[in-house]
């Protein structure tokens, strides 16, 4: 998996492409961390277009900000992504920005 965080705008933004599953999830956890850590506002972007699968470790790694009360926007979720947030019920927890 591959993983990049930067700055859009106000937003901290977490770049995903590849396998997000049990042996990756804790470096998105640290990823999704250091955006929540550099941003002022509670927003993140997550870019989800490039994942390939995504499991339930991943998939609540994805909600752990959105539990905690940021904003979280997925940018074009792939097939993989908005199959497993459908599959969850979780959908409405998440803005999607296409």
């Amino acid at each position: 998996m591959d993983q990049t965080v930067g700055t859009n705008c106000a937003s901290q933004v977490v770049i995903v492409r590849g396998e997000v599953d049990l042996a990756s999830a804790s470096n998105l956890r640290d990823n999704i961390e250091r955006a929540r850590q550099a941003g002022d506002e509670r927003a993140l972007v997550i870019d989800v277009q490039g994942v390939t699968f995504i499991d339930s470790t991943g998939l609540s790694e994805l909600l752990r900000p959105a539990i905690a009360g940021y904003s979280v926007t997925l940018v074009r979720p792939s097939r993989a992504v908005q199959t497993m947030l459908d599959l969850a019920g979780v959908s409405e927890l998440f803005a999607v920005s296409s």
